[in-house]
């Protein structure tokens, strides 16, 4: 699923979802379509402010999954301030070339048909745009989203002329009329490389090597390192992990009674005073929204966050000691959750 903006693209406000699939019949038989002829006529004369009023009139999608649009506060100028959250991702990632020639699409096609989703004509008609599919969307994240974006643009396409200014998560795409519309419904999703997952904004790597990296010794008597298991790659978690406590209204349209619920959710930097605290918290959702989960799972899920989101982060020691404290406390007492009217 995909966000619209059906106001256009000058509209902030998110009114709709439609499915993936849907994309492509917007772009063949557009509801708009004599707006978008109007509109690639008047970008050869750059007439920017009628190319401007046309242009916000057509819908628009965020190809890059559902978000929810939060409001901020106000700048210095006192205008209000809104950023979008990703709720979903669609497993889609979009890129924009300028000014190409159909020439260019028949190049990028003969390289590139076996990776390639969608390829289009842009709105305007002197560009292209094109879509890939990823294997696992369930990785993809606010903060790892542009790193992802930027290896298939430098590393998969990198003899594609792809415009810098279209990368981002939260995008928009002006939908196009394009009869010519590639569509390649077949298309084996593309994989995020482990080295993704491996800079140093983002450990999963195991303990022993992360020592050795360091340039530390790592011997089997360092009372640092007596963890009696591998740590679990992250993204074996993220694929079961249960993250907020779902709600069974049954055939009802909503009911009105508080009902236990609790959430996973942290900041995405863990200042060095609220460690313990956080990870606790963390520990806690888990348990309870994954009761199945082991401790090896719990315990590897909060060794990612650790090194990969907090300023200082713990020692393996110490957060082997503060996360099965914690657990097995949890596990005996239960977890206390906070209680929400719906």
């Amino acid at each position: 699923m995909v966000s619209v903006l059906n106001g256009g693209w000058k509209n902030l406000k998110i009114t709709n979802e439609i499915p993936i699939d849907w994309i492509q019949s917007l772009i063949l038989s557009p509801p708009k379509k004599n707006l978008i002829l109007k509109l690639q006529t008047i970008s050869k004369t750059d007439d920017l402010q009628e190319y401007d009023r046309i242009k916000k009139k057509l819908p628009c999608i965020k190809p890059h999954g559902t978000f929810q649009l939060i409001y901020k506060g106000v700048n210095e100028k006192g205008k209000p301030v809104h950023e979008y959250k990703l709720i979903r991702s669609s497993g889609l990632i979009f890129f924009d070339i300028d000014e190409c020639n159909e020439s260019y699409k028949e190049f990028i096609l003969q390289k590139h048909s076996d990776k390639i989703y969608m390829l289009g004509k842009s709105v305007g008609g002197r560009g292209l745009f094109f879509y890939i599919k990823i294997s696992d969307p369930k990785l993809i994240s606010e903060t790892n989203f542009l790193q992802i974006q930027r290896y298939f643009k430098d590393e998969v396409f990198s003899d594609i002329k792809i415009d810098n200014n279209s990368l981002g998560l939260a995008r928009n795409h002006v939908l196009p009329c394009d009869p010519n519309l590639y569509i390649n419904t077949t298309v084996t999703p593309l994989s995020i490389p482990k080295k993704i997952f491996e800079t140093d904004s983002g450990i999963i790597r195991g303990i022993k090597e992360q020592r050795e990296e360091r340039g530390e010794q790592y011997t089997t008597d360092d009372t640092r390192n007596k963890i009696p298991f591998e740590i679990i790659d992250i993204r074996k978690l993220i694929i079961n992990l249960v993250i907020q406590t779902p709600v069974d209204i049954g055939e009802e349209e909503f009911i009105h009674k508080p009902i236990p619920f609790i959430k996973l959710q942290y900041s995405q930097y863990i200042k060095q005073g609220r460690r313990h605290r956080t990870y606790r918290k963390m520990i806690n959702a888990i348990v309870y929204n994954n009761p199945e989960w082991s401790f090896d799972e719990v315990f590897s899920y909060v060794h990612y966050i650790n090194f990969r989101q907090c300023s200082e982060p713990l020692t393996e020691k110490d957060l082997f000691t503060t996360v099965k404290t914690h657990f097995d406390k949890v596990k005996v007492e239960g977890v206390k959750c906070k209680f929400r009217l719906n």
